[in-house]
């Protein structure tokens, strides 16, 4: 057992994902928030027992961009959940999986990764520019607090950029990330709060 920089950034890597998606469920489907959080949570601690490692246990990106962006409802969310379980259950112990990988270009899959993308930054659009009523009343975090969140940022990003082993491709971009949001935050701090 060991605890370094590589098995804390394997513990919150898949945040980034499943947070938004899980957010998004809540607030524009209507699902119960133990209904989409308690399924990773035993997941995730599956995953822990059983492959000792910080593995992900995400729900389909491609699925719930599609329920989200639909509006479906709780009662085709989880009819789809089930089929697609299934389907992959029967698939993975018959081996169909790997034939299946092999059989889609890696193009493909990244145009469906593309396309998912795409389609997530709408929702989220959405999700800014026309609130969800869920919202109302809420006003933004005082602008210190998020000036602190935005410096946290900072110090995080120092972190990562002089790691060992980080490219310098990679540090650019997670510079422009972490800025872009830095900037986005304290803006958003200095506008009026929500009535």
């Amino acid at each position: 057992m060991r605890f370094d920089r590589r098995e804390l950034a394997g513990a919150v890597a898949d945040l980034g994902v499943f947070v938004p998606i899980a957010v998004a469920l809540i607030v524009s489907n209507g699902l119960s928030p133990t209904a989409v959080l308690l399924p990773g949570a035993l997941l995730y601690l599956a995953n822990a027992a059983f492959y000792r490692l910080p593995l992900p246990a995400q729900p389909l990106k491609a699925f719930g961009a599609i329920a989200i962006a639909q509006g479906l409802g709780s009662d085709e969310i989880a009819a789809g959940a089930l089929l697609l379980g299934a389907l992959f259950l029967v698939a993975g112990r018959l081996g169909l999986v790997d034939r299946a990988a092999r059989a889609f270009p890696r193009a493909l899959v990244r145009g469906v990764q593309l396309t998912v993308g795409l389609l997530f930054l709408k929702i989220a659009w959405g999700l800014v520019s026309n609130p969800p009523k869920a919202f109302d009343g809420h006003a933004l975090p005082p602008f210190w607090a998020i000036g602190l969140a935005a410096a946290a940022a900072g110090v995080l990003l120092l972190a990562v950029l002089l790691a060992p082993g980080v490219s310098s491709h990679s540090r650019w971009a997670l510079l422009v990330v972490v800025a872009s949001g830095a900037i986005v935050a304290v803006s958003l701090g200095r506008m009026e709060p929500r009535t």
